[in-house]
């Protein structure tokens, strides 16, 4: 025998619905990044390349899914300060370009 619905039921699954209509909507609407013109994310760069950001020149020495490890060779920001200089973690969505 079925059991017949109240109408407080029926209410209740059709706002049901419409939350995981809405919830499948937002997980195939994702935001998509994408680098600037002429330059390229870090993480998509092969080790041992030479690549420039916007104030740094390094060499990228390993790259994982959280971090990337570069040996900076020069900083045009603070010339006289050596801490920027040597090995660094930055961040995979780094936009950099790539010199060599």
């Amino acid at each position: 025998m079925r059991r017949r619905l109240s109408k407080q039921d029926k209410e209740y699954n059709k706002r049901l619905r419409e939350n995981k209509k809405l919830a499948k909507k937002a997980l195939k609407d994702t935001f998509k990044i994408k680098p600037a013109p002429g330059l390229k994310f870090l993480y998509k760069v092969s080790a041992g390349q030479l690549v420039k950001s916007s104030s740094c020149k390094a060499i990228l020495l390993e790259s994982t899914d959280t971090s990337c490890i570069v040996y900076v060779t020069s900083c045009e920001k603070n010339k006289e300060d050596s801490y920027y200089l040597g090995r660094h973690r930055w961040a995979p969505l780094t936009e950099v370009e790539v010199l060599g």
